[in-house]
């Protein structure tokens, strides 16, 4: 019998690997101390947020201030909704930063983080941490009432019919061998492949609508929110091929 390890780290990608590293220099050069063993933090009840701020790195300051460092080593120019959420998270609890570490970023990306009220560093050349979004000095921009509303309900909408199509396409690969039992080895084949294809128009088609709901939280306008809301009804453009 062979004594399974508890101590492998669960895989990570390379160049998150690599900027994990380079953070880990930058926050000695800074004078913090690393924190070995991360701490989760509740959100407060009032904000209705799930899920419990920790970070992907964390640091403390010499005057007890817990920094927590979210990692996002791939270009982008929104910020992720759960991110948002920690950010707001973290400004409600004393003595905690909350900032996004990246390798480069776009001005839409530094927009995304000072709307959120999210800190942002950026790792230099000499792996230092560069600041362009200062957590302590910037609130989240409030969205009007109905507009946040609106936002959320196209986000529920879209979780709601994704959750639906994946847990049907989910249902028939779990029952692959009744659906096929009756086929020819082609036949049988082509279905299963029409099924996977299917779940990963869906699982693409989602990723692409959040994102641009993501969008829709950084820049305003409810013309966005109408062709968000076009988008959630009409669904993806699924493979001819679908049965």
């Amino acid at each position: 019998m062979t004594e399974e390890r508890n101590d492998v780290a669960p895989f990570e990608e390379p160049s998150k690997t690599e900027l994990r590293a380079r953070c880990e220099i930058a926050i000695d050069a800074a004078g913090y101390e690393l924190v070995t063993t991360l701490v989760a933090i509740d959100p407060p009840p009032e904000l209705e947020i799930r899920g419990r701020l920790k970070g992907d790195m964390q640091s403390v300051d010499g005057e007890g201030v817990r920094y927590c460092y979210f990692l996002r080593p791939n270009r982008s120019d929104v910020l992720p909704k759960w991110l948002v959420n920690f950010a707001a998270v973290a400004h409600q609890i004393g003595d905690v930063r909350m900032y996004v570490v990246v390798r480069e970023y776009t001005p839409a990306f530094e927009k995304a983080c000072r709307n959120a009220g999210a800190g942002l560093l950026v790792i230099t050349d000499d792996n230092e941490f560069g600041h362009v979004v200062d957590f302590a000095s910037t609130l989240p921009t409030p969205l009007e009432a109905a507009y946040k509303g609106r936002l959320a309900a196209l986000r529920r909408d879209l979780e709601a019919k994704l959750h639906m199509q994946t847990n049907t396409l989910t249902d028939r690969m779990q029952k692959i061998g009744d659906l096929t039992r009756d086929m020819d080895t082609e036949t049988a084949d082509k279905y299963i492949r029409n099924v996977e294809r299917q779940y990963k128009i869906w699982v693409d088609w989602g990723d692409a609508a959040s994102r641009m709901l993501d969008v829709a939280a950084v820049n305003p306008a409810e013309q966005t929110l109408d062709a968000i809301a076009a988008e959630i009804e009409a669904g993806p453009i699924l493979d001819p091929d679908a049965e």
